[in-house]
């Protein structure tokens, strides 16, 4: 899949910490690392602080009274589905599988070096990037199927108009002029041309769907001669004209499990 992968210039780091002091260095090192930082000092200031324009978050597993992992969880919930959201957090090691269990993507232990911060927000920052730029694509792909079938009801609703008009004067011209068998068949066999064409038009928003993975089967127990009488009477008066022989040779009991709509078209 193509796609364009867009990073910027500066990455804004959210900041959550309510120890001043704590805050004050970590906002230091990420300013020297080259993000834009927005400090907050607790859960609401957080929360309230949450915009599409935070690439990352790091915060301590312990909050004061508050719980780090948890509010983790919480941002993450706040992102839509096809947002990746990196939580870097830090802490003492024995919080470390609560931290990845809420959902967290990295884990600080004790005091970290400026470079490895620096590295490890980087890389997660780089994983966010792509999985945004997949993001745009699956929904610029949804938006192109979405005018698709759009597209596809709209020349369904233009061509069935006067179609279904077309087939209305062809059964009445059939029914007058049925004494003369030769006019009669040539208008039988319109009859089914236009048919066909109708069924055609119809099956434009199925194969719509089928590509879309929106069109499936609704199986049901169905006598296998009855639907192929049923089937066969729409191909009468081609056989007629053709001067073919068309017989159909199967058990009364012999049933199957299928979707009769489907296997009706299949045989148009």
């Amino acid at each position: 899949m193509d796609f364009e992968l867009i990073m910027p210039a500066m990455p804004v780091v959210m900041v959550v910490d309510v120890d001043e002091e704590a805050r004050r260095v970590m906002v230091d090192k990420l300013t020297n690392a080259g993000f834009e930082v927005v400090a907050c000092a607790s859960r609401e200031q957080a929360l309230a602080n949450l915009t599409d324009a935070v690439d990352a978050v790091v915060l301590p597993v312990e909050l004061g009274d508050d719980d780090g992992p948890s509010l983790a969880r919480e941002l993450k919930d706040r992102v839509d589905d096809l947002t990746f959201l990196p939580v870097v957090v830090s802490g003492d090691p024995s919080a470390r599988v609560r931290a990845f269990e809420a959902g967290c993507d990295e884990f600080l232990e004790g005091e970290t070096s400026f470079f490895e911060l620096d590295a490890r927000i980087r890389s997660l920052l780089t994983h966010r990037w792509h999985y945004q730029a997949l993001g745009d694509a699956l929904r610029r792909g949804l938006e192109a199927q979405r005018k698709k079938r759009e597209l596809a009801a709209l020349v369904v609703h233009d061509l069935r108009n006067p179609l279904s008009a077309l087939q209305g004067n062809l059964d009445y011209l059939y029914e007058e002029l049925a004494a003369d068998t030769r006019v009669a068949a040539v208008l039988g066999d319109s009859k089914e041309v236009c048919r066909k064409a109708l069924s055609m038009v119809a099956s434009i928003v199925d194969v719509v769907e089928l590509e879309a993975g929106l069109l499936h089967a609704e199986p049901a127990r169905v006598a296998v001669g009855d639907l192929l009488r049923k089937i066969s009477r729409h191909h009468a008066v081609p056989v007629e004209v053709r001067r073919l022989n068309l017989s159909i040779d199967a058990d009364a009991e012999l049933e199957a499990e299928l979707d009769a709509d489907l296997v009706a078209r299949v045989s148009e």
